[in-house]
């Protein structure tokens, strides 16, 4: 089976809402997996030309950045969680960034 760049995404988001034990509620939907998971279906069709989850990474971050101040900086907080950039955490993952 092979798992298109969405799906492998989606898989690392929904490990971030897990990891922070998020619960779906009107303060922080847009991290919950229904809200990633619209915004995911909404927007990477139209993110042509990413080929690398990095790029994909950063291109959802910047999505998350049109909602609000207050759910960027989660989602951010999410992708640097324990210190790390949002680089290495891809890299112990086994994505390399070019």
């Amino acid at each position: 089976m092979t798992t298109t760049l969405e799906e492998t995404l989606i898989s690392y988001l929904f490990d971030l809402t897990d990891d922070a034990k998020l619960k779906p509620n009107e303060t922080n939907m847009a991290l919950s997996r229904q809200g990633i998971m619209v915004v995911l279906q909404e927007e990477l069709p139209s993110l042509e030309g990413i080929d690398d989850l990095y790029e994909a990474a950063k291109t959802t971050i910047n999505i998350l950045a049109k909602w609000n101040d207050s759910e960027y900086e989660t989602a951010k907080a999410l992708l640097i969680r324990e210190g790390k950039l949002p680089a290495d955490w891809l890299r112990e993952k086994g994505v390399s960034p070019a």
